[in-house]
């Protein structure tokens, strides 16, 4: 099984994810969207030459419609104004909508599609900003009610800060002398500028770290279902390829060089990469790709392989116009314009036989280590403080003939060099680890701002990927250091015998889905029936009471009246005991309404539990079913499996095991709900200090400082559910501190007259205030999956159990200064005995 088809299991599992996940959301009967677009934001959004929208954010907006069968229609306006019809909900949907903070409460937000950094542009001219901090007294342009707005009035940019309509109008406004800088995204400013061939404009070199745009869908604040609908459109089109084809149209630009030769340099002994042959010519995998690359272009190519630090003072000297293959990091970033990568090369660790064996980079601090000069490991190991440790040699081959020689304590190298000299050089007392401490991006390298050879190069190696020659040079050069172990025969036998059982349960499950789907429908019709009969029924039976209060007034009075003049008037007597009667009368068919209305209660509660009983049963066996395929799959063949495949089935099983933990944790919330109360003393200490255990033995490797008061009052209340609040709450605290190097959770109390109210606070990373009203809801998480990993569910019982024992749950936070819960529990839950 090739990672292709690993790939389209994956997409086959992910779907069968989501239709299970339908089991607990609405479906959405939408056949057209109404949207809007900017007049230019290129290319995100523009105007096409027949008056209608268009631009990547446009077409990747309606390719996600397509894929869900919707309509769409866009209207052009104006952003300051379509922001505002989606706000009021006169449209449904947005293409192209930054996610800040700003707006979290105004829109909901698909998963991002692209990113990126917002820059200042200038005049070229301009000589008096050079940092931030000198834009405070400057004109600074903005588009209204864009991202770049949000940003500048939140770290208050300048104290003249002006806004206009369109991005166009702020940049000719910048040429002309009207403002000092304008403040927007980058690619977009970069566009207009290119547009408008506006010649005095720039961007400058100052970094926005809180400029940052996560481009989205949005829809109006609590549109789930829409939402949920596009945001299954995006996926389906970022799976089938579509988004990188529009991403490819919008953003990778063709351009002709004029140059009609180059000369391009590399490493004259780094196989198989590139390196001289017996003959003294350039040969190798980085060779092949430039001559093929050369005659597609028309360009005549002179390669030029030496010593490979002498290379790259040659390519920033300018005496040679590129480089072969040089690996991406920052720091080169500055100096260096890099291709599209055409390779990712690992770095292993390699060790002597019989020697200290080392397993990661940790290890290796105060040992003698020998790289390759000027090499991405010699960068990397400087940039990790490892200068003591450092012992440079001129290639790659040197430093592993040193370290078979018992010189050094290791080498740090790329893998398939290291797998080509120890084979040519027979150095049988050399181990390779098998765990990668590096993948880098190897790329063709020019001088920073040859924007136009770096892009020639980058469209030359997709077109080669396209034509299929990539793939028969990277066969001829590599085919023998990934040789597979693999039975074929075998794999496709058990393929055959796992795809048969798996596709008949994927039947079964779309069936069974079906059913239950309709059952869902039915059983919440019937429950919003149900839920609707329970109001009314508790409407009458206030009414009753009331009416019965004020009969029972009514009849009360009337009786003492007559006893006042019962010696007097015998009759009143009869009267009043007549009102008895009628009292009686009354009463009793109170309690026959109150008798029939708990009959139906129960009833609507055995339905329920039934339907408990159908999702916790029925929802697991094909999750089991999953998982247990996969772990045989795992153990049978994971010895001949890459570790794409590998990370492919791992990540099948982990969301799995995922789904399975939602469908837990559902069903925990749900029976806390019907749950009895078997009010019991609770040792409040103890119970604190047992979950804390229980909670830190997931991770033992952290500090964490957990203090409790001696004399926490003990509580009354019911055990279990305590105990699952307690849970919840100690759990949440150790997992918001991860990023802590001590965690210090704390437990104490306050009381008063009425109350007493324990706390629980820690120094994790908090949450921000105005979205306290969320936190105790279920799904709802002040997090990213990213990171910290959760179903948005322990809150929500925590809130649950309170409810129940009558108690107030609250909690207050500072963002990155940690957060403090309460439990609010009234003196007549405490236990008289004290700690």
């Amino acid at each position: 099984m090739n990672l292709k088809n690993i790939k389209y299991t994956s997409v086959i599992i992910l779907l069968l994810f989501n239709t299970v996940l339908e089991l607990f959301a609405h479906k959405v009967n939408v056949t057209k969207f109404q949207s809007a677009s900017e007049y230019n934001y290129p290319p995100f959004c523009i105007v096409n030459e027949d008056s209608t929208a268009g631009g990547f954010s446009v077409e990747l907006l309606k390719a996600s419609c397509e894929a869900m069968g919707i309509g769409i229609d866009f209207k052009i306006g104006e952003w300051n104004i379509i922001k505002d019809e989606l706000a009021e909900g006169k449209i449904d949907i947005l293409p192209l909508v930054g996610r800040t903070p700003e707006r979290e409460n105004i829109y909901d937000f698909t998963f991002p599609y692209i990113s990126f950094h917002g820059a200042v542009f200038a005049r070229k001219d301009e000589q008096s900003i050079e940092n931030l901090g000198d834009l405070k007294d400057k004109v600074v342009m903005v588009l209204k009610g864009d991202n770049a707005e949000e940003y500048a009035k939140r770290v208050k940019l300048s104290s003249n800060l002006k806004t206009t309509s369109t991005y166009e109008d702020a940049f000719l406004s910048l040429e002309k002398g009207k403002c000092d800088a304008v403040v927007a995204q980058k690619l977009m400013g970069l566009k207009i500028i290119k547009n408008q061939r506006l010649k005095n404009i720039a961007p400058l070199d100052l970094i926005l770290n809180e400029f940052k745009q996560d481009f989205c869908f949005a829809v109006k604040e609590g549109d789930k279902e829409h939402l949920a609908t596009i945001n299954e459109g995006l996926s389906i089109v970022i799976a089938n390829g579509t988004f990188n084809k529009l991403y490819e149209k919008w953003f990778s630009p063709k351009i002709k060089y004029q140059r009609t030769k180059l000369v391009i340099g590399g490493d004259y002994n780094y196989p198989p990469y590139e390196f001289l042959n017996e003959k003294g010519e350039p040969t190798g995998y980085n060779v092949d790709l430039i001559r093929t690359i050369s005659k597609d272009l028309g360009i005549l190519i002179e390669v030029k392989l030496g010593v490979w630090s002498d290379i790259k003072n040659e390519l920033l000297n300018g005496e040679i116009d590129a480089i072969l293959g040089m690996y991406y990091t920052k720091d080169r970033d500055i100096d260096f314009d890099f291709s599209t990568p055409h390779t990712v090369i690992d770095h292993v660790i390699i060790n002597r036989a019989g020697s200290e064996q080392f397993d990661n980079i940790m290890q290796l601090k105060g040992k003698q280590i020998v790289v390759m000069k000027d090499d991405v490991m010699h960068d990397y190991l400087l940039s990790n403080g490892f200068d003591n440790e450092i012992n440079a040699v001129k290639s790659q081959q040197e430093a592993l003939l040193n370290l078979s020689n018992g010189n050094y304590d290791c080498a740090l190298i790329a893998k398939t060099p290291a797998l080509y000299y120890i084979e040519k050089d027979k150095l049988k007392n050399l181990i390779i680890n098998d765990h990668t401490y590096l993948s880098q991006q190897y790329c063709f390298a020019t001088i920073e701002g040859n924007d136009a050879l770096t892009t020639i190069l980058s469209e030359a190696l997709a077109n080669l990927k396209a034509s299929g020659e990539y793939g028969k040079i990277y066969s001829k050069w590599f085919q023998s250091y990934e040789k597979s172990a693999i039975n074929y025969t075998q794999i496709l036998k058990y393929s055959i015998v796992i795809s048969i059982p798996l596709f008949i349960v994927i039947i079964v499950i779309v069936f069974w889905n079906r059913s239950l789907q309709s059952q869902v429908n039915r059983k919440t019709k019937d429950l919003y029936h149900e839920i609707d009969e329970r109001k009314n029924v508790e409407n009458e039976l206030k009414i009753l009471n009331e009416n019965l209060e004020k009969r029972v007034k009514d009849r009360t009075e009337e009786i003492e009246n007559i006893a006042k003049t019962l010696q007097e008037k015998k009759s009143k007597l009869e009267k009043a005991q007549d009102a008895m009667r009628f009292l009686v009368e009354d009463v009793n068919s109170s309690r026959e309404e109150l008798a029939t209305v708990n009959k139906k209660l129960l009833s609507a509660n055995k339905e329920l539990e039934a339907f408990t009983y159908s999702v916790s049963h029925d929802l697991r066996a094909p999750l089991r079913l999953i998982i247990g395929y996969s772990n045989i799959y795992i153990e049978d063949y994971g010895d001949s499996l890459g570790a794409d495949e590998k990370n492919v089935i791992n990540t099948i099983t982990r969301n799995t095991q995922k789904m399975q933990q939602l469908i837990d944790d559902l069903l925990k919330y749900s029976r806390i709900g019907k749950a009895d109360i078997n009010i019991a003393n609770i040792d409040t200490i103890k119970k604190f200090e047992n979950k804390f255990d229980e909670c830190s033995k997931i991770d033992e490797s952290r500090k964490i400082n957990f203090n409790i008061a001696e004399t926490l009052p003990n509580i009354k209340a019911d055990k279990i559910l305590f105990t699952q609040l307690v849970h919840n709450l100690i759990c949440n605290s150790i997992k918001y501190t991860n990023k802590e190097k001590v965690a210090e959770i704390n437990i104490g109390f306050t009381e008063d007259n009425d109350t007493l109210t324990i706390f629980i606070e820690d120094n994790g990373v908090g949450f921000d205030e105005k979205y306290k009203h969320k936190l105790f809801e279920v799904f709802q998480r002040l997090h990213s999956d990213e990171e910290f990993q959760g179903t948005g569910i322990g809150l929500s019982i925590v809130a649950k159990v309170a409810q129940k024992h009558g108690w107030t749950v609250d909690a207050e936070s500072t963002i990155n200064e940690g957060a403090k819960f309460y439990i609010r529990i009234p003196n007549r839950h405490l236990d008289t005995i004290t700690s």
